[in-house]
């Protein structure tokens, strides 16, 4: 039986993952995201910078007041390098000392620290011992950061995370306005939930999920996670801290510097007047003078902390050790080992210990070797030596 039909009389209907909603919708919906996640990193580096330099960067010979390590290693942006930094510092001032323990061991189980005298420790100071030794002060107490347990680790990790909340309540720092953050967090939000639009349609129209479309709604939800960390509010610099962000990047220029360059620095004109003001009254003998190669030796002993913050301290122990020679003294940091790079390279590497997860496995790297003894020193180290000749900086 042969039935006419006039033409398009029967069709196919269209499938739903054949329109536009599907084909297109996705893709600009995806290009969307990425034009404000870009937005969003602009903003960022426009809005919500630290101010510039507020002078010209010149060399520093002494920290900044209030002494707070913590506090310049967040104003720096070098939280890393903060807790080897506090505890050379400690060291330096004979709050604690490091201590051989046992020199057959291995490198991240030879050495601890040992309390010696807190009461002399600052607020800041106090509350990093009291959580590196479990609030247990008591003097000749040795701790290994090697094995210290998973709570302590958290107590001087958050310890140091206060950091920028100290800074904060200083001055140093303030969270600025974000509405246009919020703005760029809504708009994410509402591209990424628009992607339901494409899968929603499919479902109902061809009861399936296109697999693509659910690739790019997966792509989207990752850059609006980006977005949202992009746009969460940062803690920036006041003009306060930039000042004190600018003396610190001066300590740098001081301890990263040529040897030659250096010497200049200090027989400028003012050179010998700002050695003077770091030593404070540590001059005021008839003898003393700012310029004598034994006060600059004492002057760079008390920046070793500063190196380490900075990581040049393997560069500042030579300097360290070449000075108290040249100058024929005796240099407390090179008699206590602390300008020893293997003393530095496990006071740093001590500071993976501090963060609260697993600490992987780190290659123990040292060289310029002196022997230590927990003989001398009350049991702290006997001979200097970082090895190494002159003062070379980066």
């Amino acid at each position: 039986v042969s039935i006419g039909f006039d033409g398009n009389t029967v069709v196919q209907p269209q499938r739903a993952q054949d329109s536009w909603v599907v084909s297109m919708l996705p893709w600009a919906l995806l290009g969307l995201a990425l034009a404000v996640l870009i937005v969003a990193v602009v903003l960022r580096a426009v809005r919500w910078r630290d101010p510039a330099a507020r002078r010209a960067i010149i060399a520093e010979f002494s920290p900044p007041e209030p002494l707070d390590l913590l506090l310049d290693g967040d104003v720096v942006r070098r939280s890393g390098q903060v807790f080897a930094a506090v505890v050379v510092e400690l060291a330096i001032r004979g709050v604690v000392r490091i201590v051989d323990l046992d020199p057959a061991a291995q490198p991240d189980a030879r050495y601890g620290i040992e309390l010696v005298d807190h009461s002399i420790a600052s607020d800041t100071e106090l509350d990093v011992l009291n959580a590196l030794f479990d609030g247990e002060l008591s003097i000749g107490a040795v701790v290994q950061p090697s094995e210290i347990s998973s709570n302590v680790a958290v107590a001087v990790h958050g310890r140091l995370k206060r950091a920028a909340f100290d800074a904060t309540e200083r001055g140093l720092r303030v969270r600025p306005s974000a509405l246009w953050s919020t703005g760029l967090r809504i708009a994410s939000a509402v591209v990424l939930f628009s992607f339901g639009i494409p899968l929603v349609w499919t479902i109902i129209g061809d009861r399936l999920i296109v697999p693509w479309v659910f690739v790019l709604a997966l792509v989207a939800t990752a850059i609006t996670i980006a977005t949202w960390a992009v746009t969460s509010v940062p803690l920036v610099l006041t003009a306060a801290g930039a000042d004190r962000r600018d003396h610190l990047l001066g300590m740098r220029e001081y301890l990263t510097v040529a040897e030659q360059e250096r010497f200049r620095m200090l027989q400028s004109p003012d050179g010998a007047e700002r050695i003077a003001a770091a030593l404070g009254g540590e001059l005021s003998g008839a003898d003393a003078s700012p310029t004598d190669a034994a006060s600059i030796v004492k002057l760079n002993e008390r920046l070793l902390p500063w190196a380490v913050l900075w990581g040049v301290e393997d560069e500042w122990s030579t300097v360290l050790v070449a000075g108290a020679a040249a100058a024929g003294v005796t240099s407390g940091v090179v008699a206590m080992g602390l300008a020893n790079t293997q003393v530095l390279s496990w006071a740093s590497l001590s500071s993976t210990r501090m963060v609260p997860v697993a600490a992987s496995t780190s290659s123990w790297s040292s060289s310029g070797g002196s022997s230590f003894s927990s003989s001398s020193f009350g049991g702290g180290f006997a001979g200097g030596g970082g090895g190494g000749g002159g003062g070379g900086g980066r």
